[in-house]
């Protein structure tokens, strides 16, 4: 989408074969000597992430599941897990999918 990446490197520059650039031959694309990597620790820092907004995630849903269950609402709001503010919620009639929101940032739609 843009011309040229956060280094200032035109992408047009280390094109291959039409690829925008990679930094070695082990695959398809060309070659940019300023191109970076995360380093094995930031990726473990990404993944330890990832893994825990997914374990709130799971958690909220459990929390609406039961409102749903105890309550028969369809929608409405739940204590959200992340914040402690309200996660809104309903559900879809048709397959019972969940859309959730909170202010603080976490939502999903099914």
């Amino acid at each position: 989408m843009n011309k040229e990446c956060d280094n200032g490197i035109k992408y047009d520059s280390v094109r291959d074969e039409g690829l925008p650039c990679i930094r070695n031959r082990t695959f398809t694309g060309g070659v940019c000597p300023q191109c970076q990597f995360p380093t094995n620790e930031q990726v473990s820092a990404i993944v330890d992430d990832i893994n825990k907004e997914g374990a709130i995630m799971v958690h909220a849903r459990v929390l609406i599941v039961n409102h749903i269950g105890a309550t028969g609402l369809q929608s409405g709001h739940v204590e959200c897990p992340s914040c402690g503010g309200e996660l809104g919620y309903s559900r879809a009639s048709g397959n019972g999918h969940i859309w959730a929101k909170c202010k603080c940032g976490l939502g999903w739609m099914e």
